[in-house]
């Protein structure tokens, strides 16, 4: 089983962490009135944005060919990948979308603060768009950060706060928001607001709208439970001693179960994971056996972090994102062991 790492967020800057894990010119921008009108107006775009979604990815998430010999895959029934055009109108919308006092307006300073000088954002994922503008706020540094905690931008939900530097004397303050629901083919969003003292007695602000989009599917990794005779499951135990449970298990409805499951979930670009895993103290693998030589058999491991690994046509294939690891509970059902500690 391959190791999988964690997301790497540039500097490490924050001492208070998170409660969980371009612009448009310099016209100023002021917060929106109307919780219930603002909630329709993110509803309104967001639906367009899935809309966009839909039409992008369908084509894009499995080829029509047919996979099995027998049937071409149901479209429907695959997870919607995402896109980089989706996710940047998407970005731009969170963007623009963030609360700022009357009379702020855009900035390009010749030099910023040290904490406004870098985005606080998931790096190294290529699925993933990232826009940013610094802009001048005629409030002061405390009066800037109180406005943009108390103007939750429509359609978002507040994700905490964290500070730059000494506690007592913080330098800078980014306050983070993230889409409550995200249109389909987004896995990921975040809007940073980081805040720090600025000229005229005003502050700065850079804003920062990251959006990470699922990827297509692999035609290989579609699973057509009439082409497999039998699933196989083991899982390795370290406690109370090292030792393996596994089980053949020929029953159609089973491998129709177990290949609806995996159907059914998002593939995931190695890179944006949890910071950390419950701990495992088990090796699973679910194999399904061909029914022909003409077919290879397709063997799934499930990490305990998220991302099942899943090798097909004898190629490993993109990462399934399992984040509830419904696979795991399953398997443990199947092997007849307590349910793990998830």
């Amino acid at each position: 089983m391959s190791a999988l790492t964690g997301a790497a967020r540039r500097g490490g800057r924050r001492v208070a962490a998170r409660a969980d894990a371009g612009p448009r010119g310099a016209r100023p921008v002021a917060a929106r009135a109307g919780a219930a009108a603002g909630a329709a107006v993110a509803a309104a775009a967001l639906l367009l944005i899935a809309g966009c979604a839909m039409t992008i990815s369908a084509g894009s998430a499995v080829p029509l060919r047919a996979v099995s010999g027998r049937q071409t895959p149901n479209l429907s029934r695959i997870p919607v990948a995402g896109s980089r055009h989706q996710s940047l109108v998407l970005a731009r919308w969170m963007f623009t979308h963030l609360a700022r006092a009357a009379g702020s307006m855009a900035v390009h300073p010749r030099s910023l603060p040290w904490p406004l000088r870098r985005a606080d954002l998931a790096v190294g994922i290529p699925t993933s768009v990232d826009l940013h503008g610094v802009f001048w706020l005629p409030l002061s540094y405390p009066a800037a950060v109180a406005f943009l905690t108390a103007h939750v931008p429509a359609g978002d939900s507040p994700q905490g706060t964290g500070l730059d530097g000494n506690p007592e004397d913080p330098s800078a303050e980014t306050v983070t928001f993230a889409l409550t629901v995200s249109p389909p083919g987004v896995q990921y969003t975040e809007l940073d607001a980081t805040v720090a003292p600025g000229p005229r007695g005003g502050s700065l602000m850079r804003v920062d709208s990251q959006v990470v989009w699922y990827p297509p599917r692999s035609a290989a990794e579609h699973i057509d439970p009439a082409d497999y005779r039998a699933v196989a499951l083991s899982a390795t135990l370290e406690n109370p001693k090292l030792h393996t449970v596994s089980a053949t298990i020929t029953s159609a409805a089973v491998i129709a179960r177990l290949a609806s499951l995996l159907n059914g979930l998002h593939a995931v670009t190695l890179g944006l994971y949890p910071m950390h895993c419950p701990l495992i103290d088990a090796i699973y693998q679910v194999t399904f056996v061909a029914s022909s030589r003409s077919r290879s058999d397709v063997v799934v491991e499930p990490s305990g972090c998220g991302p099942d690994e899943i090798t097909a046509d004898r190629q490993v294939q993109p990462l399934l994102w399992d984040p509830e690891q419904r696979l795991i509970t399953l398997a443990h059902r199947l092997l007849r062991l307590p349910a793990p500690s998830l």
